[in-house]
């Protein structure tokens, strides 16, 4: 299968490396932060600077956008979660929940789950922007966080270089790559989970409360850093330090396209972050160049 790949947008304007995207409701405009602790609102309608929602003293690393309170919530490290309202651009709230680093925010309805640096999950409760609890997962950073659909399990990505399992109440550990966990993501159907390492190794696993490994495929160069769905579940794509984004066949589990400088104009240093917006066609990655690209994918489905 033949994919064509056209760089539709170039986002400069970061003053450091970018490692958080998230999505809106609109499936024209995302946000972006990172090192300078710029928090950026874009729209793809307009070629151009995009608008500055807040700017914090320290760098972000995650970002969640909560559709039904429609919240931004950024993790800001050393510090805590803020709050902020992109539509109004203000602040609603903020929380103090942690002097480590935040690496990863996740959602089930209106528990938000927070992936710390000292091996700590927190639960916030976003109704009354209350801290609910928190499970000491590992000694280690947790790095990333994966709900399914059904949000019967939960899965957490770790520096140990296992994945530890949340469901119904028990907490599972699961040795899983050579080197740290820094991506878990499953598809939209829940039934299978992704997992990308520093080892540049894509593994596939299987089941809910057991989870069982699959495949596992040595997908890039160097650290995979992300891992994303598109809508309809037959492709995903991911993102790595190697400087590419590479698109795949879910189903086929097959390299379909890898999308780098020398021949798409891409990233000229690692990429961080990526995401696959509301239109099937295009994804949105971010990099240590300080850069946003936008593609636009022509796909035979």
């Amino acid at each position: 299968m033949k994919i064509k790949v056209k760089k539709i947008h170039h986002f400069r304007g970061h003053r450091d490396s970018i490692y958080a995207l998230a999505k809106s409701d609109s499936p024209n405009v995302f946000f972006s932060s990172g090192g300078d602790g710029l928090v950026v609102k874009w729209d793809l309608n307009k070629n151009s600077d995009g608008k500055v929602l807040a700017k914090l003293e320290n760098s972000v690393y995650a970002m969640h956008y909560h559709p039904g309170k429609g919240l931004l919530i950024i993790g800001q490290n050393n510090e805590g979660l803020h709050f902020i309202d992109p539509t109004q651009r203000k602040a609603v709230k903020s929380l103090k929940i942690t002097d480590s680093f935040i690496f990863d925010i996740n959602s089930v309805g209106e528990l938000v789950y927070v992936a710390c640096g000292d091996g700590r999950l927190a639960m916030i409760d976003l109704n009354e922007f209350s801290i609910k609890g928190s499970i000491q997962i590992s000694h280690n950073s947790l790095r990333s966080i994966a709900v399914n659909h059904e949000g019967s399990n939960i899965v957490i990505g770790s520096s140990d270089n296992h994945i530890y399992n949340y469901y119904e109440g028990e907490l599972l550990s699961v040795p899983a790559h050579k080197n740290s966990v820094f991506k878990v993501a499953f598809s939209k159907d829940g039934q299978t989970l992704l997992s990308g390492s520093r080892d540049a190794h894509l593994n596939f696993w299987t089941g809910h409360r057991d989870l069982v490994l699959e495949e596992s495929i040595p997908a890039h160069m160097f650290t995979i850093n992300d891992i994303h769905f598109r809508s309809d579940n037959m492709y995903f794509a991911t993102a790595s330090k190697d400087k590419t984004l590479k698109i795949w066949d879910f189903k086929e589990r097959k390299l379909l396209k890898v999308i780098d400088h020398a021949r798409h104009g891409g990233h000229i240093s690692s990429v961080n972050k990526l995401i696959w917006i509301n239109n099937k066609n295009r994804v949105v990655s971010a990099s240590d160049d300080r850069t946003i690209c936008v593609w636009d994918l022509e796909l035979n489905d």
